[in-house]
């Protein structure tokens, strides 16, 4: 109580002058918007309502008859002589002017009127007041009895001051919506490369909001992931990796089914433990049936422990998923069960590639941090659109203390931002798609034929070589020649089209016969038709 007691003072003290510009700007406002408004009279007159006045004298009849009465004053047969008296009045106009409201437990009904002009507000009062009692007086006299109203010396509205005062305290409250939105934004990470800073760690990848477009681009990033984790597994090998967040809901046991799903897809044995057994998740993802698990083959304590035996097989080959169990265990004994039952280490002999775990989160369970530490490798799930900075302060100061455990990296989950791979993939497509062709001809033919062309060897005859008259040996002649001509078999690759230039036609390139006794040295370039 004390520290939260504290936080509050310093906001206060961090924003008070949010508190002082909103209260000062509402305030001023509403008293100058007060000020220039055209002022409205108020007159009030009162009718007493006496039934059985003549005899039989009741209180409680007059009490009950009240509201009665008040519904009678607005109607026409009341009100018409009223606006017959003043012309260019409506009923309409006279109706919106009046206000009728019975006295609760009394018998007096009060009649306001509000005009620009106070001797008409009071003559209107006065007038109607009259009216009614003159009707509710026809058949019993002295039913109603009036108190006539005075004219106002002051305007009812607008009153500056009070509206002034109104208007502070609207302004206190939208200071105090602001800066709950301030504080909300400021505590949020505004981009990857700030997540990267406070936690200290690699981003693996970005995995945008699910949607539809989003399936194919999703399914992508987590090929990414997998390919990542193979990687560092060769470089350094591991089998146990946790999945773990911050705080809950920001998406961990989504992103540990995935990944375990498209390890399997690309061939690999993988193993998917639930270890939230304060909210498991896993049987959910994956539509299995609540059966024995985890916390059933704690409880056996066997050696070995039968983990394979419990294991549910999937729809997908290659994927396994131990759920949390029907044994009944509090984090305590959990916790303890898994210490002394050995179960990480018979994990990392199993004849499985990849061991993953779904964690609870860092921040909201203490004993995840004390399962972190017994595990291999740890992979942080963060909601890029929820996720407050102090929270990832938090936990790069948890990860700081387990400085034993192998950090992979952090995935963004519901990112709004785009790396660079996304952006240059959108804008720079690797591959095109490339038309079918059908019924196309060949364009390369081969053949076998025999050429007479002349074969040149060189026999190279040594000469004794030359010094100089300095001493230095200089390079040797070439010495002589002796040229041999042989017929030799040739396979000879011919073009369709030919080496002059081509030739279109309706359907493609046009074969074109050339003289192979003068083949050229070297083909002449094509030329554009």
């Amino acid at each position: 109580m004390g520290n939260l007691l504290r936080y509050y003072t310093l906001l206060a003290k961090r924003w008070i002058w949010m508190f002082i510009v909103c209260a000062a700007v509402c305030s001023g406002a509403t008293y100058l918007v007060s000020s220039f408004l055209r002022p409205m009279y108020q007159a009030s007159a009162y009718l007493i309502i006496d039934v059985g006045a003549s005899a039989h004298l009741s209180v409680s009849d007059s009490l009950q008859s009240v509201p009665t009465f008040a519904q009678l004053i607005t109607i026409p047969t009341v009100l018409d002589p009223v606006v017959a008296q003043h012309p260019g009045l409506s009923s309409q106009d006279l109706l919106s002017m009046l206000s009728v409201r019975p006295q609760t437990n009394t018998q007096i009904i009060e009649l306001d009127v509000q005009a620009p002009d106070p001797q008409m507000a009071t003559a209107l009062a006065n007038q109607v007041g009259q009216s009614f009692a003159h009707y509710a007086n026809a058949d019993v006299p002295g039913t109603v009895r009036i108190i006539p109203a005075s004219v106002p010396a002051f305007p009812a509205q607008p009153r500056p001051l009070q509206g002034a005062g109104i208007g502070a305290l609207i302004g206190l409250i939208l200071a105090i919506l602001l800066i709950a939105l301030f504080e909300w934004i400021g505590n949020r990470p505004t981009s990857i490369e700030q997540i990267q800073q406070l936690l200290g760690a690699e981003i693996l990848t970005l995995l945008p909001h699910f949607s539809r477009k989003s399936r194919r681009m999703a399914g992508e990033k987590y090929h990414m992931l997998c390919a990542g984790l193979d990687v560092a597994q060769a470089g350094s090998p591991f089998k146990l990796v946790m999945f773990t967040s911050a705080l809950a809901g920001e998406g961990k046991s989504t992103v540990a089914s995935n990944v375990a799903i498209h390890l399997a897809q690309a061939g690999k044995q993988v193993l998917l433990v639930d270890l939230n057994i304060h909210r498991p998740a896993l049987a959910r993802e994956f539509q299995l049936s609540d059966q024995a698990g985890l916390t059933d083959v704690l409880a056996k304590n066997a050696n070995p422990l039968l983990i394979e035996r419990y294991a549910q097989k999937t729809a997908l080959p290659g994927l396994s998923v131990l759920l949390i169990g029907t044994q009944k265990m509090s984090s305590a004994e959990f916790l303890r069960s898994l210490t002394t039952s050995q179960l990480f280490s018979q994990l990392k002999q199993a004849s499985f590639d990849y061991v993953l775990f779904d964690a609870p989160p860092l921040l909201a369970v203490p004993e995840t941090q004390i399962l972190a530490s017994a595990i291999e490798t740890l992979v942080i799930v963060v909601d890029g659109s929820r996720t407050p900075c102090k929270a990832l302060n938090g936990i790069r100061q948890l990860l700081w203390r387990m400085q034993a455990t192998r950090m992979l990296g952090v995935v963004v989950n519901r990112s709004s931002w785009r790396d660079w791979t996304s952006v240059y993939t959108d804008a720079h497509p690797y591959a095109l798609s490339q038309p079918v062709l059908t019924n196309c001809e060949p364009q390369l033919l081969v053949e076998e034929v025999t050429l007479e062309l002349p074969t040149v060897a060189m026999k190279l005859i040594p000469a004794p070589p030359p010094v100089s008259e300095l001493g230095v040996a200089r390079l040797p002649d070439t010495g002589e020649s002796e040229r041999i001509s042989q017929s030799l078999p040739e396979r000879v690759i011919r073009p369709s089209l030919s080496l002059s230039g081509l030739a279109i036609s309706g359907n493609g390139l046009v074969r074109r016969a050339f003289n192979v006794e003068k083949v050229p040295s070297t083909p002449e370039p094509l030329q554009d038709i």
